[in-house]
Parts: C-alpha cells; structure tokens; sequence
C-alpha cells in the first residue's frame, strides 16, 4: 500500500486498475484503462535506482485499442506463460470492434504486440476469461451491448479467437414495446456443480445464468434469470 502518492500524468475517464507481475523480472505493474482518448494506457511499477524510494513509475506506454476503451483482464492467452492482455472496447460512436488482445511480446517481457481486433457485433463494456469448452485453451466471454458474447481460443494457432458466439441478453418489457437489453457484466463459474463452466450476466432485466449444455461442449442454453429488476 502506498502511503505517499504521486501523480501520474495521462488520459481522463480512468475507468480501470489492475496490479500485476508482468515481466520475467517479476516487478509490479499497473494496467490503465483510459476511456477519454481511445486508448490502453499501460503505466509501469519500477522503484527507482534508489531502494528508498518505491512506489515510482517509470513513463507509461500506450497501446492504441479502438474508440472506447472501458475494461481490461489480464491472463495467459497463448500458452507461453507470459500475460498478456485483453481489452472490452465499447466501440462508440464510429466502430463495433468490441475485443481487442495483446499478446506479449515473447523477445521483450513486459511489452505487447499490436492488438488483434474482435468484433462482437456491438460494443463491449466487461469481460472475463476461462476455459469454457474443455480443450485446454483460454476463452473469452463479454458483456456485448444487447448479447453475451463468447470468444473461442484456438487450439492450433494459440492466442488467437476465430470462433465467436452470440447470445442475446433478455429482452426489455416497456409500455411501448419490447426493445433490446444492454448486457453490461459478465463471469464465469461451474454453477450447477456439474464441472462445467457456465455465465452469468447482469442486464436491464436483472442478473440471469446461462448454463452450458452438458451435450455440446462450450454451447449454452436458454437463460434463467435469478434476481429481476425492480
């Protein structure tokens, strides 16, 4: 815990703060997401030369990642066993990319390669990141606009997702009609016990779960809804 700060000079609408290790040299880092100008800050944890003094930063890189950067998680996507870096981008108002990962770099710890673009169909507020359909590889779930979507690993070209499923989030009962939900949270986690990873979401409606299908591996079904909006 730092007890006197300083004041890192960067972008406004800060919306996310993640601490982790980040390099081979096993020094703290901070991940910054920076909403106002588009894109990923990353800001650096390195005491300086003097021992007396940490909790000092060295000058942040950024990585450019969409219009609308709004949440990061950070996780082994290809194996290698360095971190890298996924980013929900909300994609708002000129684009409907709404993944972006970075991949480290494996020649120099601690710095990312460009970021590969996924586009969920709408813009992405959260994601979480886990092994959903049982082979082995790291997927992604995001809170999509009106769906829930599901981004696949590869199992031959690792950290790379060519395999992207849509679930809608439920639809939205008003006095003039039905209209499309926002989905604006997700996680992962067996919930019925039945050693299978499942999702649950948090939309307009409330928070609902979609169970994994114990007949198709990384397929969902229906959602149950567990807590209503008022």
């Amino acid at each position: 815990m730092l007890s006197n700060c300083d004041q890192i000079a960067g972008h406004s609408e800060i919306t996310r703060l993640i601490a982790l290790n980040s390099t081979a040299l096993r020094t703290p880092h901070i991940r910054r997401v920076s909403q106002g100008s588009g894109v990923y800050s990353l800001v650096t944890w390195w005491p300086r030369g003097n021992a007396s003094a940490p909790g000092t930063f060295l000058p942040a890189v950024t990585y450019r990642t969409g219009q609308q950067p709004i949440f990061v998680a950070v996780a082994d996507l290809n194996g290698d066993g360095k971190p890298d870096i996924a980013v929900a981008d909300q994609g708002l108002p000129t684009t409907t990319t709404g993944v972006h990962v970075l991949l480290q770099d494996p020649s120099l710890p601690g710095t990312f390669q460009a970021p590969t673009d996924y586009v969920t169909g709408s813009g992405s507020t959260e994601l979480a990141i886990a092994e959903i359909d049982g082979d082995g590889t790291p997927d992604i779930a995001a809170a999509s606009g009106a769906n829930l979507s599901v981004l696949f690993g590869s199992i031959t070209s690792p950290g790379i997702f060519p395999t992207i499923d849509n679930y809608p989030g439920n639809p939205v009962q008003t006095g003039l009609g039905t209209i499309p939900p926002m989905v604006l949270w997700v996680a992962i986690g067996d919930l019925n016990g039945d050693g299978k990873p499942d999702l649950v979401f948090a939309d307009d409606t409330g928070v609902s779960i979609r169970f994994q299908d114990p007949a198709n591996p990384g397929k969902f079904l229906s959602s149950t809804t567990v807590v209503s909006s008022p």
